[in-house]
């Protein structure tokens, strides 16, 4: 649920602990894939992964409704 009270600052330490859990589950798909980091693969590889684990973040103020 939206709170106008919440602060500036944890708003973006749950905008890094999404990305850092989804990086973290691209990395542990590209290790049981290719057996390297997700920065080790190709980019044609890389994009396979990120089909999978995407990261699309969208901001919208709620108070313009």
């Amino acid at each position: 649920n939206y709170d106008d009270k919440t602060t500036y600052g944890r708003y973006i330490a749950h905008i890094n602990a999404i990305y850092k859990t989804i990086f973290n589950l691209r990395n542990q798909r590209a290790t049981k894939l290719y057996q390297l980091n997700f920065e080790e693969l190709s980019g044609i590889q890389q994009d396979r992964i990120k089909k999978e684990y995407p990261i699309t973040l969208t901001q919208r103020n709620l108070s313009d409704k």
